[in-house]
């Protein structure tokens, strides 16, 4: 290969300039370094990509490739609900530890505050309502204070009103809310032999908050 005469001048320049730069090894040890530095830089994109994935194992993630890949499903969340079985005189409270259910029977009403206490210990806000009153033209139910009542489709699974006793989903009752019941027992005229002069109007509602009371 011809070298021209420029080229010549800068190759001359360039060994001026580190003709006083010396090796303090050797040309063997020089090379073997270079190899050492070389399969270095080769590892560091495969301990980056390592870290990546150990990262994204440890957030619980799936990498899936393809336009085609689907996301997985994650658990489904409930409510901070204790599962609780509790048979009592006066109520019952059960647990299903499939579904999470909660089933709520009311057999008297004296044990309506320790009921609350029991639902609360669970994580379920609740209040009972029991009342004597006598009867006013268009009004059936009592009316809650400081709550109001929620669309309880989603949340309330059964209620059997003549029993007393519903089943709840908790994941469903959106926070803060509560569950309640009234029972009204209405004072009538008799009518008939064996008649007891009483009626009596009960429900099961969702409200948005626990209530302070609730009056007729």
């Amino acid at each position: 290969m011809m070298v021209e005469q420029d080229d010549q001048n800068i190759y001359d320049e360039v060994g001026a300039a580190f003709g006083d730069v010396y090796a303090h090894q050797d040309t063997e040890a020089v090379v073997a370094r270079g190899r050492v530095l070389r399969r270095r830089r080769r590892a560091v994109p495969a301990v980056v990509t390592a870290c990546v994935v150990a990262a994204a194992s440890g957030l619980g993630l799936t990498v899936v490739g393809g336009p085609a890949s689907h996301p997985v499903a994650g658990p489904r969340v409930r409510a901070s609900v204790i599962p609780i079985n509790v048979d009592d005189a006066a109520f019952s409270v059960h647990t299903d530890p499939k579904t999470g259910y909660v089933t709520i029977s009311l057999f008297r009403g004296d044990g309506a505050d320790e009921l609350r206490k029991v639902l609360a210990n669970a994580g379920i806000a609740s209040y009972f309502y029991f009342a004597t009153v006598a009867p006013l033209p268009g009004k059936t139910f009592c009316t809650w204070i400081g709550a109001k009542e929620e669309d309880s489709r989603s949340a309330f699974v059964t209620t059997e009103i003549e029993a007393a006793t519903i089943t709840i989903d908790p994941s469903k009752m959106p926070p803060g809310s509560a569950l309640g019941f009234e029972n009204i027992t209405f004072k009538t005229a008799a009518s008939g032999p064996g008649y007891s002069g009483v009626a009596g109007s009960g429900k099961f509602v969702l409200l948005s908050a626990e209530p302070t009371g609730c009056v007729y």
